[in-house]
């Protein structure tokens, strides 16, 4: 009987010490990465061994989150309308996902990782801006659709890391013809008259991004 009771007490009291102090979040990560569990409690543990696999799981979250961003264009076409609607979701993952690394010791590669994220993220979300604001067949507002697609295109030729992925198969020939492609387009552009401010602007602003990211790609050709 005393036995019982100093079970049942101890129960209790364990009980109450969890209601205090509440598990750390969940971080979803894919069912594919894990091999019995669906989620998983990043533990708060100091020790090495805890802290290692905290920071791989951390990796496989971001590859992953890559991953799912590529799935939304491919070298013809773009999912904007589609894209758009994660978007909301899509920043609060990565937002409670930063919150999460920066309260553990993340190395050098989780740091670029999470920075080339952030950065695919702002680029995509601004291209399908203006791919869904211009939806005209007017060859001007399909050249400005164009080079914005452009843009995301060319993400693909970065590693999750945000490195130049110089290990593609003709990467070179592959940067000399998009840079061709980018002055060929403006070009086209220049000559066409009575083209509306605000589309110009679009226009421009587009192929300076899209010059400057094939500058930073040629330094790795």
């Amino acid at each position: 009987m005393k036995l019982q009771l100093c079970f049942l007490v101890l129960t209790s009291f364990v009980s109450l010490i969890g209601s205090a102090f509440p598990a750390p979040p969940r971080i979803y990560i894919p069912k594919c990465l894990l091999q019995d569990t669906e989620k998983v409690a990043f533990s708060q543990d100091s020790t090495a061994d805890s802290e290692q696999r905290e920071i791989e799981k951390v990796e496989k979250v971001l590859d992953w989150f890559i991953v799912r961003m590529n799935t939304f264009f491919n070298e013809t076409s773009f999912e904007s309308r589609r894209f758009k609607s994660r978007i909301p979701p899509l920043y609060r993952e990565l937002s409670d996902l930063e919150c999460h690394i920066s309260r553990i010791p993340y190395t050098p590669k989780v740091k670029r990782q999470l920075e080339f994220s952030k950065h695919m993220l702002r680029v995509m979300g601004n291209s399908a801006h203006w791919i869904e604001t211009f939806r005209s067949r007017d060859p001007i507002q399909e050249m400005v659709r164009r080079i914005a697609h452009f843009n995301i295109r060319i993400l693909a030729l970065f590693t999750s890391q945000g490195t130049p992925d110089v290990s593609i198969q003709d990467y070179s020939t592959i940067l000399t013809r998009f840079s061709n492609r980018v002055e060929y387009w403006k070009r086209w552009f220049g000559h066409l008259e009575d083209v509306p401010s605000g589309l110009r602007t679009v226009f421009e602003s587009q192929c300076k991004k899209a010059e400057k990211t094939l500058k930073v790609l040629a330094k790795y050709k």
